[in-house]
């Protein structure tokens, strides 16, 4: 079991279409693991992403848990490539990044 406080979960959600770009991401900085939810529906502040063709596109929700220490440079890493100042976006909605404190790992 890792310590209490020293690991962080981090819940990212981003256009389908940023998979591979987030993924690459990962690997860069030395991710051990993730789980990811491909396909989402959901609507928020930059609009519906149903996969209809009303409103088309979807969303990927991917977990990690990640040292308290190697949050930071990812989240800036992971904002320089899917965030909403990120070159080439267009139309897709930027990156979301939540970090949840882990009270255990079993």
């Amino acid at each position: 079991m890792t310590p209490v406080g020293a690991l962080k979960l981090l819940l990212l959600i981003f256009d389908e279409r940023d998979r591979d770009t987030v993924e690459e991401v990962l690997a860069h900085e030395r991710v051990g693991g993730f789980t990811e939810i491909p396909g989402t529906l959901g609507e928020g502040a930059h609009g519906k992403r149903f996969g209809s063709a009303l409103y088309p596109g979807a969303n990927v929700v991917l977990l990690t848990v990640v040292p308290d220490a190697q949050v930071i440079p990812l989240r800036d890493a992971l904002l320089r490539v899917a965030g909403e100042g990120a070159p080439g976006r267009g139309e897709r909605a930027p990156i979301r990044v939540a970090v949840v404190p882990v009270e255990a790992l079993y």
